[in-house]
């Protein structure tokens, strides 16, 4: 009773009454739990459903009953149920049967957790970061940092709303400014430049204190890479084309998972915005036809009229090398998509380093299964980890 009068006396009669109100609301944590994943299944059985409609795919008839049936019992088997829907999606689009298309329910809720550090994750997505854990790597030259409020110089030196000011307006090359975290497909991304002591952004004059009220979470500014390699820079030279490359380290080895190539449009200067996505094999060849982020096929970009499967990247294993050697430097997070820039004198560039929402429908939909032979090392690694949670 000294307890309870205690309690009462220091928690105060309200949160106290709350509390005996609300603890028998305790056991419903579970169910809550429950009600919350059958929602999210729900919302991952509608995006499937917009995906098949947006790409004009027939229904369930046409599926591969055979190959449908056999990936059912193939994911069962490591205690995942799925919806085969996907299968008929990808396989559609890629013209690749197979029983090893990853959904994306399965791939966002149960593998992408799995293999990232979710403590790390602002780390590691902070492009403002980028030269602090990518010391000496080919990147694009940094002009001006904001983050937490703040101004800082290309080697992070505080600076005043003044000093930043005078530090922008006295570059003479065009520049691009990005979210520091989160520019995910081009969001975003603007074009600017400094013009007898203006800031020019996408063609409207503005000011370093405008541009924080946009940019509250924090931006980065960096100079504009104007030139690339011929290959990438003939389907669309007013963006910098990437590639984007999925790496995963499993049992302490760095594999290279899957490749594509995004190329810009409408003389855009990001690549992710409304770009047309391709299929590239391990040699950089580009072996598929483009999509576009209503997968809709090109067999010619749509602005240059170039055709596009059959063409090579040259030099494609310094890519592959490329973003191994990065990976190493990422100790915690397993599974990483880098977009990689080709610069003019055929030397890679990273651009970006993606660990959340990392995408792989694309991926899919051009090259096949999202982990190939790796698929049940995959699986089994993440059933492993689970199981050892719930023990």
């Amino acid at each position: 009773m000294k307890k309870t009068l205690y309690i009462i006396k220091n928690l105060g009669i309200g949160k106290s009454i709350l509390y005996l109100i609300l603890t028998p609301l305790r056991f419903m944590r579970g169910a809550l739990q429950k009600l919350d994943d059958i929602h999210d299944e729900i919302r991952w059985h509608k995006n499937i459903s917009k995906y098949l409609k947006k790409a004009g795919i027939p229904n369930q008839k046409l599926k591969n009953q055979r190959v449908h049936h056999e990936a059912k019992e193939y994911f069962n088997g490591y205690g995942f149920k799925i919806n085969t829907d996907w299968l008929h999606f990808y396989s559609s689009l890629s013209g690749i049967k197979s029983k090893y298309y990853i959904p994306e329910d399965l791939y966002y809720r149960q593998i992408e957790p799995h293999f990232i550090n979710d403590r790390l994750l602002r780390f590691y997505d902070d492009k403002n970061m980028y030269d602090l854990l990518f010391d000496g790597v080919n990147q694009p030259e940094t002009l001006l940092r904001y983050f937490d409020g703040k101004f800082y110089s290309p080697n992070y030196k505080a600076l005043s709303l003044g000093e930043a000011s005078n530090t922008l307006n006295d570059v003479s090359s065009s520049w691009l400014i990005k979210p520091s975290i989160d520019s995910g497909n081009g969001i975003d991304i603007k074009g600017g430049k400094s013009q007898n002591g203006m800031l020019i952004l996408d063609g409207a004059v503005t000011s370093l204190a405008e541009i924080t009220k946009f940019f509250r979470s924090g931006f980065i500014i960096q100079e504009r890479i104007t030139s690339q390699n011929k290959t990438l820079a003939q389907f669309h030279p007013a963006s910098l084309n990437t590639i984007r490359i999925m790496t995963l380290r499993l049992n302490n080895v760095i594999h290279v998972v899957n490749t594509h190539v995004k190329f810009g449009t409408k003389n855009r200067i990001a690549d992710n915005n409304d770009g047309i996505w391709c299929g590239v094999d391990s040699t950089g060849l580009i072996h598929s036809a483009g999509i576009n982020n209503h997968f809709q096929k090109f067999e010619y970009h749509p602005d240059t009229k170039k055709k596009i499967k059959g063409t090579k990247i040259e030099n494609f294993n310094k890519f592959l090398d490329f973003t191994i050697s990065l990976h190493k430097k990422v100790l915690r997070t397993d599974l990483i998509s880098w977009d990689i820039g080709y610069s003019a004198e055929n030397e890679p560039i990273l651009i970006e380093c993606n660990t959340r929402f990392q995408g792989i429908s694309y991926h899919q939909a051009l090259n096949g299964p999202l982990f190939g032979d790796l698929t049940d090392d995959v699986l089994a690694e993440v059933v492993r980890s689970r199981n050892g949670r719930l023990a």
